[in-house]
């Protein structure tokens, strides 16, 4: 495991998965549910991290918390995937075997 995390390609995997799951889910989706009554809508995916209401709004560390958490959680596997395929695609056994 070691070996994978110290790899230039899991840190540039992690840090693009990372930051792109956050301007995919904050800029391009703008995910929106109602809240409870009327006019309060909750921001956020997967877990809601603004609520907002008629008179203002704010911020849910809980789901701000969790929201991070989910993207270092999938950051983590794209970084260890990224890097597993690139340690197992650049070996010399398998370049030999598919005469690269």
């Amino acid at each position: 495991m070691r070996k994978l995390i110290r790899q230039k390609i899991f840190i540039s995997a992690f840090l693009l998965t990372y930051f792109l799951f956050f301007v995919t889910t904050i800029f391009i989706l703008d995910l929106k549910k109602s809240g409870f009554g009327v006019g309060n809508l909750e921001y956020g995916f997967p877990f809601a991290y603004y609520h907002s209401h008629c008179f203002g709004g704010y911020y849910s560390w809980f789901g701000l918390a969790g929201n991070i958490l989910t993207a270092g959680i999938f950051s983590l596997m794209a970084g260890l995937l990224a890097s597993h395929l690139w340690l197992k695609f650049s070996s010399s056994g398998f370049r030999a075997k598919w005469h690269i």
